[in-house]
């Protein structure tokens, strides 16, 4: 029985990150994430699917998910050096039974990491993928200086999510979500999981991050709509890859790292010259600090004036309300204008 047990158990490592799978009678199981060098285990004690498939019947709309840890007839798990391949085939569903999921991980030793591939192939004809969640990870607590980073607006990091209850939710890239990375560290140890996904298209994403403090423990999930959704038969693949890196320091450290994916591979990063984005004007780039305000010119343009004095360089107004129209309302239309607008601009 032992002997049965230890083949089921596959681990892969990559630098200072080891991960643990079990084959089970009806999936594969993420069992550890660990970080080496500091001895602990990453995890949380409940353990979520590695990824969930939600599937749409094309005439009678009924929806079905599909999840990576049961409900398959077949599933494999081939390893080497540099990669691993994991493959979930024929459904218990038999309505679902032309559907494969491939997960291909390769190992990175230089920067411990692990860059994932996810690929579902549906003939199923009558079926159509909707979303895929992938990856979706529970950490436990990492210790009493325990932070988490989160990319809402400009980037927050809260410390003690673990305890307390908190959920947050965006849509990459929407103005208040325009990073596809999440971290979790310990300040003391300064140690670290950098969860990100890596697409250079900037395809659209639900990144979604709860605490659960009865578990001690904090998901991150990254939902993905599938392309042709609604569509019978279409298929599924992730847009770049997934990415897990152990990292050593805090929110900065994690920032670099996506820092230098962005700048190397994301399509829509800007050709930087000597003088800085030639896509911006010079006198945007020139501009050394921004203000802003809300309400009519009567309101806002003598303050503006005297920030812009006391600061002593080049200021930019971002005005608010300038409208007479309920703001975040009616859009496309803003006009008319609050009066003596056109003469506070100028």
């Amino acid at each position: 029985m032992q002997d049965q047990n230890i083949l089921k158990l596959s681990k892969i490592k990559a630098g200072d990150l080891s991960l643990t799978f079990e084959r089970t009678d009806g999936g594969i199981v993420l069992l550890s994430l660990f970080d080496l060098v500091v001895d602990r285990e990453l995890l949380a004690s409940q353990l979520l699917p590695i990824f969930s498939i939600k599937l749409r019947h094309v005439e009678s709309k009924n929806e079905v998910e599909l999840h990576s840890d049961s409900g398959w007839k077949i599933t494999d798990i081939k390893l080497d050096l540099r990669k691993a391949i994991l493959t979930w085939e024929q459904p218990d569903n038999e309505l679902l039974s032309k559907l494969k999921v491939i997960a291909c991980a390769e190992l990175n030793d230089e920067e411990s990491s692990i860059s994932w591939d996810l690929q579902v192939e549906n003939y199923n004809m009558e079926w159509s993928i909707m979303n895929v969640v992938f990856p979706q990870i529970a950490i436990s607590e990492l210790g009493e200086s325990a932070c988490i980073f989160f990319p809402r607006g400009p980037g927050e990091v809260k410390k003690g999510l673990w305890q307390m209850p908190f959920r947050h939710q965006g849509l990459y890239p929407e103005p208040w979500t325009v990073m596809q990375y999440v971290a979790a560290y310990d300040e003391n140890s300064r140690s670290g999981i950098y969860i990100a996904t890596h697409d250079p298209n900037a395809s659209a994403k639900n990144i979604i991050i709860e605490s659960r403090p009865e578990e001690q423990s904090v998901v991150f999930i990254y939902d993905h709509p599938s392309e042709n959704m609604g569509i019978g038969g279409n298929w599924f693949e992730l847009n770049g890859k997934a990415v897990w890196r152990i990292f050593r320091g805090n929110w900065f450290d994690a920032a670099m790292i996506y820092r230098k994916w962005l700048r190397s591979e994301a399509k829509w990063y800007p050709k930087i010259s000597d003088e800085g984005n030639s896509d911006i004007p010079r006198w945007m780039r020139e501009l050394c600090v921004w203000t802003t305000a809300s309400g009519s010119s009567a309101q806002v343009v003598s303050r503006v004036r005297e920030f812009a004095e006391f600061m002593g360089v080049p200021v930019g107004f971002h005005w608010y309300n300038w409208h007479q129209i309920s703001f975040d309302n009616d859009y496309p239309h803003y006009f008319p204008v609050t009066d003596g607008f056109a003469d506070g601009v100028r």
